[in-house]
């Protein structure tokens, strides 16, 4: 896959003229004309690099790569400030510290322009592999646990921040150890990747989907009132009863138990957390199969 480079000029001139070098390079190139575009931009498409001019409109450089170090889905893109107004060294002490990688002050030479490209790609790289690594479940590809719970406590402070709801699912996978016992731990490894592709399906792209140990995963739902919250869980649980594993062409039926929960201003994520598997357990309880959320008094049964 190319890797992508978000070019931020509100002249048309200073990096605009980089462009047919940058596509020469193998990187696809996207653009944006002032800071407020680029903020959008970059959170919308999360480049691998991000070129940007000090001197914008409507936010500054600086301000841009503040918002982008400040926001959790874009924290980890590298940024190069390229300017052609300044060689102060103060400027380049606040760029380092707002974010930024690197500096390059314009006229730069083509072959120091290319290394430096290269060298923070080659950067990014490696660290976003360790980062997978630490942060992301092997088996299944979705969050770790810890990684989850970082996440978690990211987007209830940004649900207090802009009064937004916010919904919480706990779901483990009915009966896995008699699936480890008939069929064997490989079998049971499929189901879990099986549960995971059918949440995957049945939420939205920018919810958060999380293994907790096991057979538990977790899902944070951003932005979504109870009803919905209610209703994705009723879809994924029908979603899962309804579309067995076949492992060797034998039929294996799954069904999960997911517990719901609802952000209010004075939740902490730990009780986000443990009223979803309060409801998750009492799901279990009530039968399996099931969904049952909390509504902050008793827990009710969500019917299909």
């Amino acid at each position: 896959m190319r890797k992508r480079v978000l070019v931020v000029d509100e002249y048309l001139g200073h990096l605009m003229g980089a462009i047919p070098f940058l596509n020469g390079m193998g990187l696809e190139v996207l653009i944006a004309y002032d800071g407020v575009e680029a903020v959008d931009v970059a959170g919308r498409e999360l480049p691998d690099l991000i070129l940007l001019e000090t001197s914008l409109k409507k936010l500054s450089g600086f301000q841009v790569c503040e918002f982008i170090k400040d926001s959790p889905a874009t924290s980890r893109i590298p940024v190069i400030f390229v300017t052609a107004t300044s060689k102060r060294t103060a400027d380049k002490v606040l760029g380092f510290r707002v974010g930024a990688t690197d500096y390059i002050t314009l006229p730069y030479e083509i072959d120091e322009f290319e290394v430096r490209i290269e060298r923070v790609l080659m950067t990014k790289a490696r660290e976003d592999k360790l980062f997978d690594r630490a942060s992301f479940d092997a088996l299944t590809g979705v969050m770790g646990r810890a990684y989850l719970l970082e996440r978690l406590n990211q987007e209830r402070d940004r649900a207090i921040a802009e009064k937004l709801p916010m919904s919480c699912l706990m779901l483990d996978l009915d009966m896995f150890k008699v699936i480890n016992d008939n069929h064997g731990h490989a079998v049971g490894d499929e189901a879990l990747k099986h549960v995971v592709e059918i949440i995957r399906t049945c939420t939205r792209k920018h919810d958060l989907v999380g293994r907790l140990g096991g057979e538990e995963f977790f899902v944070v739902l951003p932005n979504c009132p109870h009803t919905t919250g209610v209703a994705i869980a009723k879809r994924i649980r029908k979603t899962i009863a309804t579309t067995p594993l076949i492992s060797n062409g034998v039929t294996i039926p799954l069904t999960v138990s997911v517990g719901v929960s609802f952000f209010t201003s004075k939740c902490l994520p730990e009780y986000l957390l443990m009223m979803s598997d309060v409801a998750m357990y009492e799901a279990k309880k009530r039968g399996r199969n099931r969904v049952v959320y909390w509504d902050g008094k008793s827990h009710h049964d969500a019917h299909a």
